[in-house]
């Protein structure tokens, strides 16, 4: 979560938050998404489920 803040430049109680889904940063969420995390795992919101021309191949 400390490397997240770190690249995006948030604080890491933002990343925390999203990753507990206590908030829903979308700037976290994509980062996550496009580490692999599990989409099921992520609450995403729908342009992020379908937005896939940014995700690392």
């Amino acid at each position: 979560m400390a490397e997240i803040a770190r690249q995006l430049n948030l604080p890491h109680q933002t990343v925390s938050a999203t990753v507990r889904g206590v908030k829903n940063n979308r700037e976290v969420l994509k980062a996550l998404r496009d580490m692999g995390c599990p989409l099921d795992a992520l609450s995403l919101p729908d342009e992020l489920k379908n937005d896939r021309s940014s995700k690392a191949s």
